[in-house]
């Protein structure tokens, strides 16, 4: 049944004529009115019991991309000082190459998608133990 624009099921209906027949308050109310309370009030309240529930087994949990970037980028300073001091180079270098392979002038202008690609980068050349194009570990000593 539609009513006011909403569509109304049969079990609604048959939910808010039980209603009526037990609560004095509602009995002179039609029944569509009821159900569509009901619906407005059942509405109101899912959101509360999914946030009250808490988070759903299985999903991740959910992170404001602000928070998510600003982790990013910390994790991403890390690893190139680590990445730096394992390779024997200058943080401004190792940042300039992790940046050229993102395609990004700044760190600051990243995505969270290019950050976490540079964090991702950053690991693999750590695991190589060198840049990519570095013959080898101390390949940015210049002796």
């Amino acid at each position: 049944m539609i009513a006011h624009g909403a569509h109304l099921t049969p079990a609604e209906l048959e939910h808010a004529a039980e209603l009526k027949a037990r609560t004095p308050e509602a009995a002179g109310l039609p029944t569509i009115a009821v159900a569509l309370l009901l619906r407005a009030h059942d509405a109101d309240r899912e959101p509360l019991e999914r946030a009250a529930a808490g988070p759903v087994p299985g999903t991740p949990p959910v992170q404001v991309p602000a928070r998510r970037r600003q982790q990013l980028r910390k994790a991403n300073n890390t690893t190139a000082r680590s990445l730096a001091y394992r390779l024997g180079l200058e943080h401004a270098e190792v940042n300039r190459r992790l940046n050229a392979a993102i395609g990004v002038r700044s760190i600051k202008d990243a995505t969270i998608e290019q950050l976490e690609r540079r964090l991702s980068a950053a690991h693999a050349w750590a695991a190589a133990g060198r840049l990519p194009g570095a013959a080898a570990a101390g390949a940015g000593d210049q002796s």
